[in-house]
């Protein structure tokens, strides 16, 4: 998983729920990123169509397969 990311990078999560196997992917940017030791996660946002989207993921869950760095 690459956690060499910051602010304003354009990323796509990919991850799934734990009642179900389809993966699921989240394209976003993001818009902040807490470090503390146990609750290490970002916050992703996405607009589609006028709707406002934002997702905070944990990066320690084993839900998350893996974060990709888009090209901007």
């Amino acid at each position: 998983m690459n956690k060499n990311f910051k602010i304003g990078d354009n990323i796509t999560v990919y991850y799934y729920l734990y009642n179900k196997k389809k993966i699921y992917q989240f394209i976003g940017y993001i818009i902040k990123i807490n470090k503390k030791k146990k609750k290490k996660n970002i916050t992703v946002k996405n607009i589609y169509e006028s709707i406002i989207i934002k997702r905070i993921f944990f990066l320690k869950q084993k839900n998350i397969l893996k974060i990709i760095v888009n090209n901007k």
